[in-house]
């Protein structure tokens, strides 16, 4: 794809979509996005599982889908590296003004008009505001004092934010990414939007959260809590996936030298609730404490990547057909 195919008069869309484990799905996403009344003029699908009947169902299906590139990164690199991969390689054909729409492989568009009426949105903010550098469905603020996420205020209309979430088609103008250089890779996984939203808005762009569509299509979405992740997902989340998330957190605090947000959460998060879950389960309590110590003491020390005490499952390459079910 050595040039960017575009409508006449407007920016190009260009979506990237990471996938860890689920090729079927990612190639249902894709389809998906051929059915939008407004299309990606590309689409680079960074594969996190390197899954060679992916890039063959690519390559054999690209008459009928979106144009799209199979970009295989030949590890696990997360989503934050999955996601500056593909803009790296979206950035050495986009202009300035194009968009970028960051996709997750199970959570696509519900509505056939949503990547229309975002990018839509996108464009005329940055005519009113060239500082405009990203919308999206759902985003939220982190508390300057408590190291939360507050959701945003359900107001109607165009709010601004301080981080758009992942899931919830999240687009960025090729301009403000550019002056970011990306996602912080070191991120792995967990609060990566979070981490690139802060340094957006610490670079002076705006971002936005569409509130009348996301009412419009939030029938159509699981619930989420306010920092972007499914009740289920919460309710299932290992080790794993919680030691990254809290580490990435206090990273973020502690580069913007929060030191007071960092000793808000840390106490009774890191050790009053291992200690009151020690009580009943003595074993689950001590696994919880030394996680949440571990976390707290690897945020500080700014330490990124994966941390092999705490290595993510292994996913199969093609999920089983039960399980590619919506």
């Amino acid at each position: 794809m050595n040039a960017v195919p575009r409508q006449s008069g407007d920016p190009a869309v260009l979506g990237v979509l990471c996938t860890y484990g689920r090729s079927q799905t990612a190639l249902d996403y894709l389809r998906v996005l051929d059915a939008q009344s407004r299309r990606p003029d590309a689409v680079y699908v960074i594969d996190n599982s390197s899954d060679p009947w992916l890039e063959e169902q690519i390559k054999a299906r690209l008459s009928t889908l979106t144009h799209v590139r199979y970009i295989d990164p030949e590890a696990n690199i997360g989503p934050a590296g999955a996601f500056s991969m593909g803009f790296q390689a979206v950035a050495r054909h986009a202009q300035s003004d194009d968009v970028v729409i960051f996709l997750d492989d199970d959570d696509p568009p519900v509505l056939d008009t949503q990547i229309e009426r975002l990018v839509g949105q996108l464009v005329r903010e940055r005519e009113r505001d060239p500082r405009t550098g990203g919308i999206g469905l759902s985003g939220g603020t982190l508390g300057s004092r408590t190291g939360m996420i507050a959701p945003t205020p359900d107001t109607g209309g165009v709010v601004d934010v301080d981080h758009l979430h992942g899931g919830y088609l999240p687009c960025y103008s090729v301009e403000a990414l550019a002056a970011v250089k990306g996602n912080d890779e070191s991120f792995f996984y967990g609060f990566e939007e979070l981490e690139l939203g802060r340094r957006l808005r610490g670079g002076g762009y705006r971002l936005l959260v569409d509130l009348d569509g996301a009412a419009e299509a939030s029938e159509h979405y699981p619930k989420k809590s306010s920092d972007g992740s499914t009740a289920q997902q919460a309710s299932t989340e290992g080790e794993w996936s919680r030691f990254h998330k809290e580490r990435n957190l206090i990273r973020i605090l502690r580069r913007e030298r929060n030191w007071t947000a960092i000793m808000f959460p840390a106490p009774p998060r890191h050790v009053a609730k291992p200690l009151l879950t020690m009580v009943r389960r003595p074993s689950a309590g001590w696994k919880r404490l030394v996680l949440g110590v571990r976390a707290a003491y690897a945020g500080i020390c700014d330490e990124g990547g994966i941390d092999p005490r705490y290595a993510p499952p292994v996913r199969p390459h093609r999920e089983s057909p039960a399980s590619s079910q919506p």
